[in-house]
């Protein structure tokens, strides 16, 4: 999937319907039940395929249901984040920081022989920032609740699933 937090759940500029919500619960469904089928010792290659064709059919239903939106209110901030409209430049600088370390480090992982001082390193500065950034980003929410009170962290139905909070506060 290729996403920070692999997302198939509200995150990330996904639609919060309850068809999207439907249709997510049945993909992941169907990835259970192609999970199933693949772990036993014989399996039916029609039956694993028609499962694969039936997730690859709903992620592009809900991909166009994002994009869909994302046309209709392109002003949600880069990634429909409610949140990232607030940013101080201090933040995005934090943010920047943040991701540029994640890319060093991946690309020191990728190395034959890494580094592992300068991994550690990287690894704590970015969670450092990452500290940092939720924090501010909690007092903004603090500092105007009604503004985030629509925020799936508030209604237990999370991109992480129900009751495990929200992106906009990681």
């Amino acid at each position: 999937m290729g996403r920070r937090h692999g997302g198939m759940g509200p995150g990330n500029g996904a639609v919060n319907t309850p068809e999207s919500r439907a249709k997510m619960t049945e993909m992941r469904n169907l990835h259970e039940e192609l999970r199933v089928e693949l772990r036993k010792p014989s399996f039916d290659n029609g039956k694993v395929t028609l499962l694969h064709g039936k997730i690859l059919d709903l992620r592009a239903q809900i991909s166009d249901m994002r994009f869909k939106e994302r046309l209709a209110n392109p002003v949600n901030g880069r990634r429909g984040d409610v949140m990232a409209a607030d940013f101080t430049p201090e933040m995005r600088a934090k943010a920047s920081e943040a991701a540029k370390l994640r890319r060093d480090l991946r690309a020191e992982f990728a190395k034959d022989a890494p580094n592992k001082i300068a991994a550690q390193g990287m690894h704590d500065k970015v969670q450092k920032l990452e500290r940092e950034i939720s924090e501010a980003r909690f007092a903004l929410m603090l500092k105007n609740p009604d503004k985030y009170k629509d925020c799936p962290m508030f209604d237990g139905d999370g991109y992480r699933g129900p009751g495990r909070g929200c992106r906009y506060f990681d």
